[in-house]
């Protein structure tokens, strides 16, 4: 079980469960609360293929700034080929620029996952010239700017089948209609932008809040924080 998440009155509790593995707790957990209107249980199926080649996998982060150098770090324990790109390395220092190019293979062309910071020349920029290169099966995870995906292109990849599968922690219109056709494909799951809803995360921003609170009040330059869109 992936995990679960609940409200107050009226709502409704879900039970995640990721496929293909252990179909059986998916189904006895959904024979055991069939009585029960308000808890739906889903199982989000991710192809066999990817799963598979998880080792293999590369990771393409464009806008390699303070969160691409984070998810680098996290990545590279699973034995991931990391690219990374950036506008600018200006801003870095020669030593955190040494740092983080260690956390970089090499640049390429060939990605399985694809990340990028949301900037106006940039919307729909994750169109169908791009999707068809990715690699057969490849998985699609927006956490960003839901303005970066042309919508269109991604529903037909999804359809024929050369998407794997597409994570969104944001959408690219809000409210978000929850009729909307991407939502009939298993491998799609989307979360209201609370991806990065952490323990850690609050802690690591206090940090910077903090610092930041510091300098200005000893009228010093400010570091630890980069200007974004």
């Amino acid at each position: 079980m992936e995990g679960m998440a609940t409200s107050s009155d009226k709502s409704i509790t879900l039970v995640l469960f990721r496929g293909p593995h252990f179909p059986a707790s998916h189904n006895y957990a959904k024979g055991y609360l069939q009585n029960y209107p308000s808890i739906k249980v889903w199982i989000l199926m991710l192809l066999q293929t990817v799963q598979s080649k998880q080792l293999e996998s590369q990771v393409f982060i464009s806008g390699f700034g303070n969160i691409g150098v984070e998810l680098a770090k996290l990545l590279r324990p699973f034995g991931v080929k990391i690219i990374a790109a950036k506008r600018s390395w200006a801003s870095h220092s020669q030593q955190k620029k040494k740092d983080d190019d260690d956390l970089v293979d090499e640049n390429g062309c060939r990605e399985d996952i694809f990340g990028f910071a949301s900037k106006a020349d940039v919307a729909g920029i994750v169109s169908k010239s791009l999707l068809s290169s990715m690699e057969k099966g490849s998985l699609l995870v927006n956490i960003v700017r839901g303005g970066l995906l042309d919508y269109e292109a991604v529903a037909h990849y999804l359809e024929s089948g050369h998407l794997g599968g597409l994570g969104l922690d944001v959408v690219w219109t809000e409210p978000f209609d929850p009729n909307n056709p991407i939502l009939k494909f298993q491998s799609v799951l989307i979360t209201p932008h609370v991806g990065g809803v952490t323990e850690h995360s609050y802690r690591s921003t206090a940090k910077v809040v903090g610092d930041v609170a510091l300098q200005l009040h000893a009228g010093t330059p400010l570091r630890g924080i980069e200007p974004v869109n």
